[in-house]
């Protein structure tokens, strides 16, 4: 009798915990591996032997809240309802999209980003990833006269009576290294440029430039007395309280990026929002550092670039239905999404319609198992199996937009990481512990 009471308390508490597993799952939380790299370097999919990231997907959240421009999403995928795709959705219903020079327009003003989500979205330029320091300070174009390299890629500059400047020597350019590529394709204006300045005396200034579209930004720091200001080609807009002390290291950071210049000087932030047209000649661009009748040592020095948003012929007035979203890959380049989505449809003597991705193997058509039909899977993930006499015509459209009732949820942590061992290298080692929230 006791034997059968504890089988009987035991199946009922298995029973409850699979009830209630299955009630988290499918309204509470869910979790998901990343299978591709189409959100690199947010979230990384199998590659180089290593497993993707798994994530956890919030459900409840998007349904009391609704969703968020950059939120990370996962969703049905709209031309086979059978798949799961992840990417970081950018266009909410109702609005007009646009894609000019890298950034996103929605109706007719800048998607400027939440700091926490611009801050993943700076990607590394010097030094890259894997890159020391020192080799990464030959980039840097440093006069001859007035300056010193130091160890470990530092710098020092002297100027008693002029203003000297060394600058960043390559153009910034949408390089992915994480996918493999080349030196990129297009010009990035948006930028930061991070180091840590020491005066080594008092008197003069710090000047760190970004030239973007010919319009020149100075972050110009006084030493140890003296005011602080930005120039943005003409204006010139003072930074009160704000000034560098002389032997003492402060963290700088200067940023142009979304139409917004952001400052950081040893914790104390500034931000400047400005109007651009979303056109920029970027032949002229520069970033540079150095002092202006001063004497100073910067270390560390980092410059990092902006997400570029590559068009796809998909850049121009893109209106947005009700009820649905437009989707971007943090991997632009490399990301199947709302830019190249196309659907081809046939069309039945009947009036009925049937539409598939026909960019994917698996529901492209194919010879059905009697002479003359067609099998293939349309976009509700369903197989179908057609006679091909029966088709009145076949034509293709572009199906860029994610319903409303294909959202899943919201990404929201990587909670296991790529691969414990082996630990091939220092990067593969870096991989490893991915533990932290999506943003």
């Amino acid at each position: 009798m006791i034997n059968q009471r504890w089988l009987k308390d035991n199946l009922e508490a298995i029973a409850i915990a699979v009830v209630m597993a299955l009630v988290i799952r499918q309204f509470a939380v869910e979790a998901f591996k990343i299978p591709t790299e189409s959100m690199a370097p947010t979230l990384f999919g199998e590659r180089r032997g290593l497993s993707g990231d798994r994530i956890l997907v919030d459900k409840i959240g998007p349904m009391l809240g609704g969703y968020r421009r950059f939120d990370v999403v996962v969703f049905k995928y709209p031309l086979n309802a059978g798949r799961n795709y992840i990417k970081r959705l950018i266009g909410l219903p109702g609005e007009e999209l646009e894609i000019r020079d890298g950034d996103i327009w929605v109706d007719g003003k800048i998607a400027r980003k939440p700091d926490d989500v611009q801050e993943v979205l700076f990607f590394p330029v010097c030094p890259a990833d894997g890159e020391s320091r020192r080799e990464a300070a030959g980039r840097w174009h440093v006069p001859r006269l007035l300056w010193k390299r130091l160890e470990e890629g530092d710098f020092e500059a002297s100027s008693p009576s002029d203003t000297t400047l060394t600058f960043y020597g390559p153009r910034v350019r949408d390089a992915y290294p994480w996918a493999g590529e080349g030196d990129g394709r297009y010009d990035v204006g948006d930028v930061r440029i991070e180091v840590t300045v020491r005066p080594l005396a008092p008197g003069g200034e710090v000047i760190l430039r970004i030239v973007e579209g010919r319009v020149t930004n100075d972050l110009v720091l006084s030493v140890g007395a003296g005011e602080s200001r930005l120039s943005r080609g003409d204006e010139r807009i003072p930074l009160p309280g704000l000034f560098l002390p002389p032997d003492r290291d402060t963290d700088v950071s200067f940023a142009n990026v979304d139409d917004t210049i952001v400052i950081d000087v040893g914790g104390t932030r500034f931000r400047f929002e400005y109007e651009g047209s979303g056109e920029a000649d970027h032949s002229a661009d520069q970033v540079g550092f150095g002092v202006a009748m001063a004497s100073a040592r910067f270390s560390k020095p980092t410059l990092s670039r902006d997400i570029h948003y590559e068009r796809k012929g998909r850049g121009d007035g893109i209106v947005i239905p009700p009820d649905s979203y437009f989707m971007l890959g943090d991997n632009s380049r490399n990301s199947k999404d709302s830019r190249v989505w196309g659907v081809r449809i046939y069309e039945m003597k009947d009036g009925t319609t049937f539409r598939y991705d026909d960019s994917e193997a698996e529901t492209r058509p194919r010879a059905g198992p009697e002479p003359g039909t067609l099998v293939f899977t349309d976009h509700e993930g369903i197989v179908r199996t057609i006679k091909e006499d029966s088709v009145e015509r076949e034509r293709s459209e572009m199906a860029p937009f994610v319903p409303a009732k294909n959202m899943v949820g919201r990404a929201f942590f990587i909670f296991w990481p790529l691969k414990f061992w082996p630990l091939h290298s220092k990067k593969a080692a870096k991989d490893q512990f991915r533990l932290g929230f999506i943003r």
